[in-house]
């Protein structure tokens, strides 16, 4: 007892004891040579809770123990050497450096803790993280709810008597790795955190009699995440099941924004990936938050979700353009983005939003009562003489306009009463093969076209001669503005010059 005693308090005052343990397969072993270095680079770089270190590496030069076994024996080994913590690390993959220091405040409270996926591809400058995947995790259905390639890589710590308790089916040349999750998940206290503890190098899978392909690997843990399933009784469409599926996308969509890792080219595959039903949080624009629904389908909402912005210029320019008040016209309003931002700056200002569509309708009637945007009027259809109706409905003073998803130069016709006698501002996304029509037509009015180019944060004069293909859609500013107070009007939204 009294030996038990001594050596325990021994342990507590000098810290805990932690081992590697990496299987070194067929062909691996100038890669293990590097594994071992990044180990050891990240032991001098913070030990974070841990007092002692061992790396344990196991022989398996002719693939004939099989990963299982060797991670087997691994433990058996660190049980030896009194580990109290384990680090499973693949000889292809390489530790960040601070993987042992990020444990220091994690020790006390769980028994195995994994990090983000982070991959290498042959030849690149850097590691990258995986997108999408679950940022974090702490609970069992989430290993039964999202497909696997999502969840969890090998590289983790675990209590070095939970992988004794546990350990490998040795059986399982596909998939053991998601078994072993499984069984650790049900069973003990794990959680996955928004840091980085290992790089897995791609491409550098070893062979062997008892190797496996990525297709034999995600045949096995599919069919026994499936199994689990019916075994837990979990059914992943549950209203449960679509409440934690939306918390886990949400947290992912707020670690991307933040970390700027999603362009707006991949926010359509990502939602179809990773799709999302909720609320989206915006407070980047000028007036306070605002809060629009998202239900899966809504490409604006996916890039706001993923990427924070949505034609970030153009949204700015807008609610500049609307500081002199005045009525506004949202044709083709969709889920209500651009009336929103008008109702932000302009609070007591006239927003009349036409919207055709029953779907899009349905969805801005719930955002204009979720941001108590009370001077929001919407009309669920599109007269064809916008000037008749205008005129009965005693809609007047327009000052600014915005066209979207319609037959712009029939709309155009349609307001020219509207356009001779206010003269309003026009924000229009349209087809490249008309913005030549579209161009000569607003000049014969006494209108500059713009270009307003979001990925430049930049207005450029609208050239007839050089016309876009059909599929090459613009976004268009036309204003009866001279040209240096549409300046001062850009310089107002984005805080810096910008030429015109």
């Amino acid at each position: 007892m009294f030996d038990f005693l001594t050596q325990w308090m021994s342990r507590r005052s000098h810290g805990l004891r932690v081992a590697v343990v990496t299987p070194v397969g067929p062909g691996h072993a100038a890669l293990y040579e590097e594994c071992r270095t990044s180990v050891e680079r990240a032991w001098h770089a913070g030990r974070g809770p841990f007092s002692a270190l061992d790396l344990i590496d196991v022989d398996d030069a002719g693939g004939r123990l099989g990963r299982s076994r060797a991670r087997n024996i691994g433990i058996d080994r660190a049980v030896g050497k009194g580990a109290d913590w384990l680090f499973f690390l693949d000889a292809d993959d390489l530790m960040v450096e601070g993987a042992f220091e990020a444990m220091t405040a994690l020790v006390a409270d769980h028994d195995a803790v994994w990090g983000m996926i982070l991959g290498l591809a042959p030849g690149a400058a850097g590691a990258h993280l995986r997108i999408p995947q679950i940022v974090g995790m702490d609970r069992f259905d989430d290993l039964l709810l999202f497909d696997p390639f999502l969840t969890l890589q090998m590289g983790h710590f675990v209590r070095t008597p939970v992988a004794a308790a546990l350990r490998f089916d040795e059986v399982l040349d596909a998939g053991e790795d998601f078994d072993y999750y499984l069984r650790v998940w049900a069973a003990y206290r794990c959680v996955k955190v928004p840091r980085e503890f290992f790089i897995n190098r791609h491409a550098r899978h070893s062979s062997g009699p008892r190797a496996a392909t990525a297709a034999d690997w995600g045949a096995a843990v599919r069919g026994r995440q499936q199994a689990e399933r019916v075994q837990h009784r979990f059914d992943p469409d549950s209203a449960g099941a679509l409440e934690l599926r939306d918390r886990r996308t949400a947290e992912l969509h707020r670690f991307c924004r933040l970390q700027g890792l999603v362009s707006a080219g991949d926010c359509a595959a990502l939602s179809q990936q990773m799709p999302f039903s909720g609320e989206i949080e915006l407070n980047e624009y000028q007036g306070g938050s605002l809060f629009l629904r998202a239900q899966g389908d809504d490409a604006i909402c996916a890039r706001l979700a993923w990427t924070g912005e949505y034609q970030p210029f153009a949204t700015a320019l807008w609610q500049s353009l609307l500081a002199n008040g005045g009525t506004v016209l949202d044709i083709g309003a969709g889920n209500g983005l651009y009336a929103l931002l008008a109702a932000r700056v302009a609070a007591k200002t006239r927003i009349v939003c036409f919207e055709p569509a029953a779907a899009n309708a349905a969805r801005l009637r719930v955002n204009i009562r979720r941001n108590g945007s009370d001077n929001i009027e919407l009309i669920e259809t599109l007269p064809p003489d916008l000037d008749a109706h205008l005129n009965a409905g005693a809609i007047a003073g327009v000052t600014a306009v915005r066209i979207a998803g319609h037959d712009v130069l029939a709309v155009l016709r349609s307001v020219e009463k509207t356009l001779a006698a206010t003269r309003p501002d026009f924000l229009v996304e349209l087809p490249g093969n008309i913005a030549a029509a579209f161009t000569q037509w607003m000049e014969r009015h006494h209108y500059r076209c713009y270009v307003v180019d979001d990925g430049e944060r930049e207005l450029r004069r609208c050239d007839p001669a050089r016309v876009p293909g059909a599929d090459a859609a613009l976004l268009v500013l036309a204003s009866p503005r001279s040209a240096d107070e549409l300046g001062k009007v850009a310089r107002n939204a984005l805080g810096r010059r910008v030429a015109t």
